[in-house]
């Protein structure tokens, strides 16, 4: 690693450290901006182990319509080659969150009319969760050509949790 490199990376960890000290008031939000350093980090790969449950056709339209929204934010962002890492990580959060219920909204006993939906949004989440982590990587490296590919991996993951949605609600 080139020294202008690590050199930048220090100054990208002091800046955020400062944020985070001047924004939060203590070091124990840190982490909250540092997500990658993080106990918790490996949340963005794997889904959540739901209990059972039974769902509705409905819960189901719900949770993947509310997990196709926070996709399409991201990828807005992406697209807008946001570098605000604070926003990044609200949306990062969020979407790992939307994804989470919709794992056990898939998770439950669905009636058959629903397994395309399923089926479809398992492909998006996996798609999307992808995304979440190569762009993590990229930006702790610095390597903009993994961000961009991880960007056009958000928009695919996105439209295919779209049609996942529109599959649930009966279109």
């Amino acid at each position: 690693m080139s020294l202008p490199r690590i050199g930048a990376i220090l100054l990208l960890f002091a800046a955020l450290t400062w944020a985070g000290l001047d924004r939060l008031g203590n070091v124990d939000a840190l982490p909250a901006l540092l997500p990658w350093i993080a106990d918790d980090a490996a949340m963005v790969t794997e889904p959540m182990s739901p209990g059972p449950m039974n769902a509705s056709t409905d819960d189901l339209s719900a949770a993947l319509t509310a997990a196709a929204a926070e996709a399409d934010e991201l990828a807005r962002l992406g697209a807008a080659k946001s570098r605000n890492l604070l926003e990044i990580e609200r949306g990062h959060r969020r979407m790992t969150a939307a994804l989470a219920a919709a794992d056990n909204a898939v998770a439950a006993d669905l009636p058959p009319d629903a397994q395309p939906a399923a089926a479809a949004y398992r492909d998006g989440a996996a798609a999307v969760r992808g995304a979440m982590n190569d762009a993590q990587q990229g930006f702790l490296t610095f390597d903009w050509d993994r961000v961009k590919r991880a960007n056009a991996q958000m928009s695919d993951g996105a439209a295919t949790l779209d049609a996942a949605a529109r599959l649930a609600a009966g279109g």
